[in-house]
């Protein structure tokens, strides 16, 4: 039986400060992208963390967690995401622009412009379809096809299409076709492995990461991170319990204040501030009926 090394809760993982630290080693940057795309990359030439992209004027940039470039000139941008975000598809396809501007000089062709991969490792469900992997590229509604299935020619770098791929991983769901990577996304999702039996790979993720448990100065900014999520979480709490009032005094009824505190709980489920049973305990319901109750306003609870 495997014994499980716990992750101390303000070093995990899935935090951003020290993804980037852990992934700003080549070799487990390297790692993870060969696993997440089936690919094999020689070496890789550019890695940065907290890259800034884009930001020209009034315009708005964008810092990627880890910004990595190939020698065949492939860009990938590989991002954590810890909770759920509005507009995550439309986040992606803006990173993908700042990387083609970053790599994109005047006077070049258009076939120039190299493929470019955006990953997400998600330690939620980001569209709620239970898929371990979600893959969007080029497909034609009218055919149902790619380009490469409708035969269309490659370019002269030998792309056919945008050449323009972003795939989120479910942390949740830790069933691809790859064991290997099965295992890192069940150690993102648990946040321990277990002693007898995991991948190399795994294990070298988590010594890294067991190594800045020793960083005080990095604590310190951990700590200071949480307690500014913590005190955003609460404000945004407090303003859905008034909203909710207000809503129910408008319309003289209970029920607003009901719904609109329900609504915030749930809410606040989603971007695990707290857990189901302290949320339906708050609602005065099992766990079962607060999930139900989610589901007929559309929040869907794992």
């Amino acid at each position: 039986m495997s014994r499980q090394r716990k992750q101390d809760s303000l070093f995990s993982i899935t935090k951003d400060k020290v993804f980037k630290r852990v992934f700003s080693r080549p070799e487990l940057a390297q790692k993870l992208i060969e696993l997440v795309l089936d690919v094999e990359i020689d070496y890789v030439e550019v890695i940065e963390t907290q890259k800034e992209l884009g930001d020209v004027g009034d315009s708005r940039g964008v810092a990627l967690d880890v910004y990595v470039k190939s020698p065949d000139k492939h860009m990938f941008s590989v991002e954590m995401q810890a909770s759920r975000a509005v507009g995550l598809l439309k986040r992606a396809r803006f990173y993908q622009s700042a990387l083609d501007t970053e790599n994109f000089e005047r006077g070049q062709a258009f076939w120039e412009l190299p493929q470019s991969y955006v990953i997400f490792i998600c330690a939620f469900d980001p569209f709620q379809q239970r898929l371990s992997r979600y893959t969007f590229t080029d497909v034609c509604l009218e055919t149902g096809k790619t380009p490469q299935q409708m035969g269309l020619r490659p370019d002269k770098r030998g792309d056919i299409g945008t050449a323009r791929t972003m795939v989120f991983l479910n942390a949740l769901q830790p069933h691809t076709e790859n064991a290997e990577l099965d295992a890192f996304l069940e150690y993102v999702s648990k946040g321990s492995i277990g002693t007898d039996k995991t991948w190399d790979f795994v294990r070298q993720v988590e010594t890294c990461r067991e190594e800045l448990e020793a960083d005080s100065a990095l604590r310190g900014l951990l700590m200071t991170d949480e307690q500014r999520l913590i005190e955003t979480k609460w404000e945004g709490f407090e303003e859905g319990l008034e909203q909710g009032l207000q809503q129910g005094v408008e319309q003289g009824l209970e029920q607003g204040l009901e719904q609109g505190t329900f609504a915030v709980l749930a809410q606040q489920l989603v971007d695990q501030l707290i857990d189901l049973d302290t949320a339906a305990s708050y609602a005065n319901l099992t766990p079962d009926e607060f999930r139900a109750k989610a589901g007929e306003l559309g929040i869907a609870i794992e």
